[in-house]
């Protein structure tokens, strides 16, 4: 099956915030098409330009998919807790709601990137697409909180990078990465607030036991 129909095969099982807040596949494939002949057709200054605004629609859709994430994943607000409980959905169906719908959106995200970057021959969107990943801004991208999820529905491995054992004592940090904690108490003493893996500041606040999951 087609990703694109993929999506619309799945999109209905979902509470009707997550699916107001889909990616439009559909409507990023004729972008794609029409932004690669407008790239053909164009000057330098216009494609630069072109390209900006590709961009920046890129991001008003992901904030609006990280938003649907975000409170879906956190359950802040009561109008949402009452949905789920018209539809006799609780927390731990909404995680799982979480999940999958980051999945297949940070899916949907990765192939139009790859799309984009076949009209231009060029890997502009996709590594545009791994900083995303990278910064943390999007908790569907990645994260604490994704982590967690893909620990709990994903069937990850458990087990710590560094000493390559699997734990019962391993931590999801602030950033989304794993550590054991006899890995933690041994990098402190050279990384006393950052990440070892990506540098993310106060990493060791507000941690999660994996053995909690």
């Amino acid at each position: 099956m087609k990703f694109g129909k993929h999506i619309k095969a799945e999109i209905n099982r979902f509470p009707s915030l997550l699916q107001k807040h889909f990616i439009d596949y559909k409507k990023w494939k004729l972008l794609a098409k029409e932004y690669k002949n407008n790239m053909q057709t164009r000057s330098i200054q216009m494609q630069v330009y072109r390209t900006s605004t590709i961009i920046r629609l890129l991001l008003k859709d992901l904030e609006l998919v990280d938003y649907a994430f975000k409170h879906t994943i956190r359950n802040e607000y009561s109008c949402f807790s009452n949905i789920l409980s018209l539809f006799g959905r609780n927390y731990k169906e909404s995680e799982k709601f979480a999940y999958d719908f980051a999945m297949i959106n940070a899916e949907a995200v990765r192939k139009i990137c790859k799309r984009l970057d076949k009209s231009i021959n060029k890997t502009t969107f996709s590594h545009w697409f791994v900083k995303c990943r990278e910064n943390h801004k999007y908790a569907f991208l990645g994260g604490k909180e994704l982590t967690y999820l893909t620990h709990k529905y994903g069937n990850k491995e458990k087990e710590c990078p560094i000493c390559m054992e699997n734990r019962n004592e391993l931590v999801i940090l602030n950033c989304g990465h794993v550590l054991c904690l006899n890995c933690i108490s041994q990098i402190r003493s050279k990384f006393p607030d950052n990440c070892p893996y990506c540098n993310y500041a106060q990493a060791y606040l507000n941690t999660i036991k994996l053995s909690e999951v």
